[in-house]
């Protein structure tokens, strides 16, 4: 039998663990790095605007491989090119299992915006992963970054991010002005601006914060557990519908329901009059020299728990209309 008593005992996890504002700012902490301040950075030619601005920022050499229709990578670029570190984004819950030989005395560096928690689980021998609370949960700020690397963190500024302390009043009081029975509209403008006037901020900071104190009582609040069950059923309710437009069916992480469609503009335009506002991931802004068909075409259907059983009948309702039309 074990001891029973005194301080309880921990597996401690095999990474360094840092928590930041971001994960462009957990991507900024990477970049910094000496170990990878020099080197040339491969990156997927579907990908984030905000990821290449960093890279221009951090002035960091970086060259692309290419994303088929169907979310793989596509190896064959891969081979073309030289590079030192190997950016991947695990899409939309996909977690992709990389032949050894594209990482072999390289670094990895792994974009898990869609994931609540990741690991190495290419057991690469450098690695570096970071994730984005704010994109999956109704945290305002936060990232969590994991490494096997040996990290300086004296760039991490111990406060809150100012646009984190924006994004938290209106989130109040947007959720004040849903509860009222009449609703205000210079209330809803006046939540609106100040969410445009804290993503300004979050894109134009350059400085590392830490996690926001409301953020870290939010993550200890939030039951990971209970949300990913509804998630996934969710997901799957959807699947059964839509499974020939779905591009994430392999998802092992269920934040969205990603279908790849020809109509895209004409079903956005139809869900906003049903006061339905779904996300593009992401938005084509001309920063990849080569051009991917997937900017064009993804729609994604959030299924957080946070929405009703209701609410999301409703979504799923007129996803129906739209689509089947």
């Amino acid at each position: 039998m074990r001891i029973i008593g005194g301080e309880l005992p921990i597996n401690l996890i095999p990474y360094s663990v840092f928590f930041t504002d971001s994960g462009r700012s957990s991507l900024r902490l990477i970049l910094r790095q000496k170990q990878i301040r020099d080197k040339k950075i491969a990156i997927p030619d579907f990908i984030c605007d905000v990821v290449t601005k960093v890279l221009e920022d951090e002035d960091i050499k970086f060259t692309y491989y290419h994303i088929n229709e169907n979310l793989e990578i596509c190896y064959e670029t891969l081979d073309k090119i030289e590079y030192d570190v190997l950016y991947i984004i695990g899409y939309f819950g996909i977690k992709y299992k990389i032949p050894t030989k594209y990482i072999e005395n390289k670094i990895l560096l792994e974009d898990n915006v869609f994931f609540y928690d990741f690991f190495n689980h290419n057991n690469a021998k450098l690695w570096a992963g970071f994730n984005s609370y704010r994109k999956i949960s109704h945290l305002a700020d936060g990232s969590l970054l994991l490494t096997n690397m040996t990290f300086d963190a004296k760039d991490i500024i111990c406060d809150n991010a100012p646009y984190s302390i924006n994004k938290y009043k209106a989130k109040y009081m947007k959720y004040k002005y849903l509860l009222e029975d009449k609703r205000d509209l210079n209330k809803e403008k006046a939540y609106l601006d100040l969410f445009s006037l804290a993503e300004k901020q979050l894109y134009d900071q350059k400085n590392i914060y830490t996690i926001s104190y409301n953020s870290i009582y939010n993550l200890a609040k939030y039951d990971y557990t209970s949300s990913s069950v509804i998630q996934k059923k969710r997901f799957n309710e959807l699947l059964n519908l839509f499974d020939k437009y779905c591009i994430n069916s392999k998802a092992e992480e269920y934040s969205f329901f990603v279908i790849k469609i020809d109509n895209r503009e004409e079903i956005i335009q139809f869900l906003r009059k049903k006061g339905i506002y779904l996300p593009i991931h992401w938005p084509y802004k001309g920063q990849s020299p080569v051009s991917n068909i997937l900017y064009e075409k993804l729609i994604s259907i959030p299924l957080f728990f946070f929405y009703s059983d209701e609410e999301f009948e409703f979504l799923k309702e007129s996803l129906i209309e739209v689509v089947y039309k």
